[in-house]
């Protein structure tokens, strides 16, 4: 079984110049990634933050799972670093305009980039088909 895609696209997490950590996805939709009591937040903010760097930038796929064997039956966000993708999991979805604050998971599980092509875009078994109807 695969994932839902979601949303794809690039994304950007960097450093305000008051020390805040922003999550920017396809440089329109932001969230500010809160270090809270009771675990991590991702917080919907606007585009309204001065960067001071930049901490990571890549690709991005949302996902949400339903019986894959691989991934708990929630939303996940992978954000690629170099070759493989880092696995942040939202238990209660992504934040909304009604409700702008959600529980963050970040795991520190980095997973293969044919993973998560496999597992949220199906491409490991699009290939597969395309072999086998080949063949014949």
């Amino acid at each position: 079984m695969r994932g839902k895609l979601e949303k794809q696209g690039n994304y950007e997490l960097f450093e305000t110049t008051n020390g805040h950590q922003i999550l920017n996805l396809n440089n329109k939709n932001y969230f500010a990634v809160i270090k809270g009591q009771k675990g991590d937040m991702l917080i919907a903010t606007d585009s309204d933050h001065e960067k001071a760097r930049t901490i990571n930038k890549g690709k991005f796929y949302l996902a949400d799972f339903d019986n894959d064997p691989e991934f708990s039956d929630m939303p996940h966000l992978f954000l690629q670093e170099g070759d493989k993708y880092r696995e942040w999991i939202l238990p209660n979805d992504e934040p909304s305009k009604a409700d702008y604050q959600k529980k963050l998971v970040r795991t520190k599980k980095m997973v293969s980039k044919s993973k998560v092509e496999e597992h949220v875009k199906g491409i490991k078994a699009q290939k597969k088909n395309i072999a086998t109807n080949q063949k014949t």
